[in-house]
């Protein structure tokens, strides 16, 4: 909590950011979802890996979403995958499974660890002040490869900052 002349003027809890004088530009709540269990994904179809966050955003505002994970890619050349992120049940990203677009391995090691993050920002979240919104990513396989995330217990995080309009 955050006072000046013993009047408080802002408070951070795990529930957002609250007090008198936020305006327009400001960070209006911060929220995190996470997960440490490990998933596997080898196909080519868009699925689940347990990265999701729910926000209560403001009417106008908006809301930039971070997203850290790390993989775990078992073969060799031209592996890699698609990331897909949704709004409730809005696609709001997507890219293609493919070897070329995201995280890529051409080397001939078998194996390769490596933590990746992204961010989007979302204009127009359509908040209202009272209904909750579901962010979530899926993943697809480039050519039915084996990807894992949360390898060893290790976190992945998608992170909702809203910003005042």
């Amino acid at each position: 909590k955050f006072s000046t002349g013993g009047v408080e003027r802002l408070s951070i809890t795990n529930s957002g950011v609250t007090g008198t004088g936020i305006s327009n530009g400001k960070v209006l709540q911060v929220v995190e979802g996470s997960t440490s269990t490990q998933v596997a994904v080898s196909t080519t179809t868009y699925s689940d890996i347990g990265i999701s966050a729910d926000i209560t955003p403001q009417t106008n505002s908006k809301v930039l979403v971070l997203v850290n994970f790390l993989y775990y890619l078992n073969g060799n050349a031209e592996e890699g995958f698609g990331i897909k992120l949704f709004r409730g049940s809005n696609v709001l990203y997507t890219s293609p499974p493919n070897p070329s677009e995201w995280y890529f391995n051409n080397a001939s090691t078998s194996q390769i660890k490596n933590r990746a993050t992204f961010h989007y920002y979302d204009a127009a979240p359509s908040g209202d002040g009272s209904t909750s919104i579901t962010y979530k990513t899926q993943v697809a396989t480039y050519g039915s490869r084996t990807v894992e995330f949360a390898v060893a217990g290790a976190r992945s995080t998608i992170t909702l900052i809203e910003i005042g309009a």
